[in-house]
Order: C-alpha cells, then structure tokens, then sequence
C-alpha cells in the first residue's frame, strides 16, 4: 500500500508598498544570539533591513538612534523584560494618525 501524499498550505509572502521598496526597518531584541541571527535572516530573505540587539538597554540605544517599522522582542531577558522595553518604546512613539 502506498501512502498518500499529504497536501501542504501554501504560504505567500506578504507585499508592501513602501515608496517601491518592499522592506521594511526591524528590530529585533533577543537575549540569545542564535535566535536574533536566525530571525535576522529570515527577515532579510523577504527583503526587510534587520537591526539586532542583546537586551533591553542595547535596544533602546538602537531605537533613540533609528527609525523603526517593527520591533520584534523576547519577552525573557535578564536586563529587562520585553513587556518593559515595548512600555518604554510605545510612550515614546506618537500614536498612528496623530501630527
């Protein structure tokens, strides 16, 4: 008896519309290397410029420096948890629609 072949979802990459360039600025913050680098390319893949940090402190340096789309953060770090670092970051970051 053969067994049959199992149908796989599709996936599609999501396209954005950013000026003609379909990526976008990301942070991700992630106490353990191996997961900031695998996230890093995966992201980069779909064209998007990637920024990494170690802790909470590095990526509040990163982020007063750079302008962001997205930030991707652990919820775990010994610095500072990511519930803390996404307070201090959205109370800094004027609400979507506002001048």
């Amino acid at each position: 008896m053969v067994a049959s072949r199992r149908e796989f979802p599709k996936f599609y990459r999501l396209q954005v519309n950013n000026n003609g360039n379909s990526g976008r600025q990301i942070l991700v913050v992630d106490d353990e290397p191996s997961v900031c680098r695998a996230i890093k390319m995966l992201l980069e893949v779909d064209g998007h410029e990637v920024s990494i940090a170690a802790g909470g402190y590095e990526a509040l340096d990163i982020f007063d420096k750079s302008s962001f789309d997205l930030v991707l953060t652990d919820y775990s770090m010994p610095d500072m948890k990511g519930d803390e670092f996404a307070a201090i970051i959205s109370s800094a970051v004027p609400p979507s629609g506002s001048s």
